[in-house]
Order: structure tokens, then C-alpha cells, then sequence
């Protein structure tokens, strides 16, 4: 079963042990662009400077059978022309390719085109490197819109930037 809530302080630790502790955690491999360079951090500096993040209202953790696996979020690109992108990141590989992804995402843009009313369109962006985003985008009809071939660099390979965008009357949940 899937869950989205808000991350408490008191699970913090739980989150920094699936995503910032390890030396080099696959997941990085696919969010490698949208980094920069990964390095671990210990409980304290990930406190210091990720828990603004987590602890966001526009951040959820995923909850997969009770147990924070990941997040989802949402940030404005401009919050006037009410143009907002939508992100997740499901940090244990062992919950990969089972659908979790598409059901978390499904989830959080029902809630946000009921949270927002007035939001026309919402977006996702994702890179050539990660080809199960594209096809979660895709799953949920959010439709490839525009692809920024070579801009994406990373351990030596250039990438293309691939964004996707669902309209509000596209969208069925």
C-alpha cells in the first residue's frame, strides 16, 4: 500500500539512512544530472541541510506498507503564471519496477490539481538517463512536450533534458 504525507522530524533519520548515507546509493545514478556531484553526508550535515527540503509543506514523503521509501514534490517555476513541476524519488532499488512510482505520482497530481484549482497545466522533467521516468510519464499521460538534446552531461556522456506536461483536461486519475 502506498501513502503520501508530510515527512515528521522524528523520521528524518529513517530518510537520511536510504538516501544520503551511502557511499554512492544507485538511485544517484538517475537523478545524477539534477545533482551535481553527489557526496554522502553524515545524520547532522544532512539535518543541516536537507531537512528544509523534507520537511517542506511541498514535499511528501512515499510510504510503501508503512515505511518512508521516498518523496514527492512540487515546485513552482513561477508561481504567477501558475506553472508548477512535479518531482519524486523513490530511494531503495529493491522498490523499483513495481508500479510504486506511477501509483505515488498519480496520487500527488490528483492532489494538486484539487489543491490548486486554478493550475492549468503540470509538469515533469526528466533526462534520457532515467527511461523509467519517461515511462511513468507516460503511464499517466503526461505528454513529452519538448526535448533539449545534449544539455544533460554526466560521467562523460551528454544527455538530453526531457519535459512532459499533463493539462488539466488530459488528466484522469
Amino acid at each position: 500500500m502506498i501513502e503520501l504525507r508530510p515527512i515528521t522530524k522524528s523520521e528524518l533519520r529513517d530518510l537520511w539512512k536510504i538516501s544520503y548515507r551511502g557511499e554512492h546509493p544507485v538511485w544517484v545514478n538517475y537523478d545524477a544530472p539534477f545533482l551535481h556531484d553527489y557526496h554522502p553526508l553524515s545524520f547532522e550535515r544532512f539535518e543541516l541541510t536537507e531537512s528544509d527540503f523534507f520537511l517542506s509543506p511541498q514535499v511528501n514523503g512515499l510510504y510503501i506498507e508503512g515505511k518512508i521509501s521516498g518523496a514527492v514534490n512540487y515546485y513552482w517555476v513561477d508561481e504567477e503564471t501558475r506553472w508548477l513541476e512535479v518531482g519524486i524519488a523513490i530511494f531503495e532499488e529493491t522498490n523499483w519496477g513495481k508500479g510504486y512510482a506511477t501509483a505515488a505520482l498519480r496520487l500527488w497530481v490528483d492532489r494538486l490539481f484539487y489543491q490548486e484549482p486554478l493550475i492549468q497545466r503540470i509538469g515533469l522533467t526528466t533526462w534520457s538517463g532515467n527511461p523509467g521516468m519517461a515511462k511513468v510519464a507516460n503511464k499517466l499521460n503526461f505528454q513529452l512536450e519538448g526535448r533539449l538534446r545534449g544539455v544533460r552531461y554526466y560521467q562523460g556522456t551528454y544527455y538530453d533534458a526531457l519535459h512532459f506536461g499533463c493539462l488539466r483536461s488530459e488528466w484522469s486519475s
